[in-house]
């Protein structure tokens, strides 16, 4: 399914879907467009800042979220967005889900149209970073409130049919990684938390047949036993997998998600703390505020204030010229025996000519400039 979100207006946005085959089977042409003009977020107290550039990894996909146009990449358009919100952040935008709005979806295909993986359910590294709008229980808070997801695929069920899910408990005091198949159930990893709202974290899950482990923050949280079971990702494709809540719009993470990614393989302890150490000092320093806004536009007005002034005086571009030229005869104004420059004041301006040129050739005038 390719899908082109194009501004045709103020305040309003054209869908077109091409629902092809990928390989898999069709995936459903479902696409959510309300509150679509929330994509773009406000920035009227505060400004982006410029994204880092991709940290250096071979990773199935990134979701940066700073374009809606390119979340997932051509091959990978979201499979269905209702509710979706950006917010400025430290690096670029940030995917913001709350439920003030109603039920919130976002979600993405488990595989790229060209049949290549987004996510692998069995071994791999999910690692993402979220910003909570509630403190844990733990810190003084209340939590979320429900089992609110990270990300997710599938649902749970008695039958336990197909679910793999990262997410909170009630409380927002620990993280958990529990998944469902062939009628049973497995808890295969938790680590405890205790968060306050509005800082940014990141949360790495690495996950295979022998183990999975929990980072939090760039250091390892907890170890858990391996993947025993897992569903299929080709009988789930259809409906992909759910960022910061669950297929039906709820079970809401309630905060703001950055820096998506997948890899295939499980990432070694240094990388994630190279990642962590990339990324937290932009997240953590937040969006250009207001403040920051008119304290940069001060100093412009200041500068530009300070060169007219050294305009005004006669400074501003002080120094000699040197000029490179056949030496001057002073009659009209410097005679007929080869090149030469004159100079000559006109107002506040120096005019200088080039004399006895010949026509399809050219010259340069070099000069020198000598500063304080």
């Amino acid at each position: 399914m390719n899908i082109l979100l194009k501004s045709v207006g103020a305040g309003i946005v054209r869908a077109t879907v091409n629902n092809a085959s990928n390989g898999i089977g069709k995936l459903p042409a479902i696409l959510f467009l309300s509150l679509l003009t929330a994509l773009v977020a406000s920035a009227q107290n505060a400004l982006p800042r410029t994204p880092l550039p991709p940290f250096p990894e071979q990773a199935f996909n990134t979701w940066r979220f700073d374009d809606p146009l390119s979340w997932g990449g051509p091959l990978s358009p979201p499979l269905a967005l209702r509710g979706t919100q950006t917010e400025e952040s430290g690096s670029g935008y940030a995917l913001k889900v709350t439920a003030a709005q109603g039920p919130v979806l976002n979600c993405f295909p488990l595989f790229q149209s060209d049949g290549r993986p987004n996510l692998a359910l069995h071994a791999g590294t999910v690692r993402l970073w979220f910003a909570p709008d509630w403190s844990s229980a733990s810190a003084g808070g209340k939590g979320p409130g429900t089992f609110a997801r990270l990300i997710e695929v599938g649902a749970p069920s008695e039958k336990a049919e197909g679910w793999w899910s990262l997410y909170f408990d009630a409380e927002g005091n620990s993280i958990h990684f529990s998944a469902q198949a062939e009628g049973q159930s497995a808890d295969f990893v938790a680590a405890s938390i205790a968060w306050q709202a509005g800082q940014w974290h990141q949360v790495t899950l690495v996950y295979c047949e022998k183990f999975s482990a929990l980072y939090v923050d760039g250091a390892l949280a907890a170890e858990g036993k391996g993947v025993s079971l897992c569903p299929e990702e080709k009988t789930l494709a259809g409906s992909g997998f759910c960022l910061g809540g669950d297929a039906r719009g709820a079970s809401l993470a309630e905060g703001k998600f950055d820096e998506l990614t997948t890899l295939g393989s499980v990432a070694r302890p240094e990388e994630i703390a190279a990642n962590y150490l990339w990324l937290n000092p932009v997240l953590q320093l937040g969006p250009v505020t207001s403040a920051e806004i008119q304290a940069r536009r001060a100093k412009s007005a200041a500068a530009k204030s300070a060169k007219q002034l050294k305009a005004d005086t006669g400074d501003e571009g002080g120094g000699v010229m040197m000029l490179r030229s056949t030496p001057s005869v002073p009659e009209s104004p410097c005679g007929t025996n080869g090149l030469c420059l004159s100079i000559q004041q006109v107002e506040q301006y120096v005019v200088i000519t080039l004399h006895n040129t010949q026509p399809g050739t050219n010259y340069i005038v070099e000069s020198k400039l000598e500063l304080p």
